[in-house]
């Protein structure tokens, strides 16, 4: 078969068949528990899952940054499989429905509307990490209870229930024992196989 003879191929096929559903600050209140959580903090690391062209990890960092923490001591790891979307990503270029939701005030120094699009601030573009991958295989490479926050919305929605559940396993793994995962409408612990180690902390609307 072509797809597997061929890698190129395969990354030409998820390409076409990923959802490029995604835009700065979706989910609010989540964005809004998280800068409440930092107030206070000087380190935040957090990882976003499944990253697309760079907006949920510009709005983490924006979120860490304006909760106090100093911009040079936030760290956020994004991984994504779509070559031409980490591209994007690392241009800090957005297209214009990427503020589709609007920005909350505190974020709107670090978003710059030009030429029909969104430039990220640079201060906030340094902070993200951008690696290629996909979950679970992509999470292996980061050390065991290494975040302080895991993003990981929209995704398990798609897959089978051992993809699901690999990837629960995954997200557990790297994340810190007082940490926040962050994880779609659809997408509850319960449904990975992880419902009894997680509290909820809020509705995200």
């Amino acid at each position: 078969m072509l797809l597997e003879r061929d890698p190129g191929e395969l990354a030409r096929l998820r390409e076409r068949i990923a959802v490029p559903e995604t835009w700065l600050f979706r989910y609010p209140a989540a964005f809004e528990l998280l800068r409440a959580r930092l107030a206070g903090r000087r380190t935040f690391r957090a990882l976003s899952v499944a990253c697309a062209t760079g907006a949920e990890p510009f709005s983490i960092a924006a979120a860490a940054i304006a909760a106090g923490v100093p911009a040079s001591d936030v760290t956020v790891d994004a991984i994504d499989p779509n070559p031409r979307a980490l591209e994007q990503a690392a241009a800090g270029r957005l297209g214009r429905m990427a503020v589709r939701g609007g920005l909350p005030p505190w974020a709107a120094g670090m978003f710059r509307a030009a030429d029909g699009g969104v430039t990220v601030d640079g201060a906030v573009r340094a902070c993200v990490r951008l690696h290629r991958g996909s979950a679970p295989a992509g999470l292996a490479p980061f050390a065991a209870g290494s975040f302080d926050a895991v993003v990981c919305r929209n995704l398990a929605i798609y897959l089978s229930i051992d993809a699901r559940a690999a990837i629960g396993r995954g997200r557990d793994r790297v994340l810190a024992a007082d940490g926040l995962l962050l994880v779609g409408h659809a997408e509850r612990p319960a449904a990975v196989g992880l419902g009894d180690r997680y509290e909820p902390a809020c509705e995200q609307s």
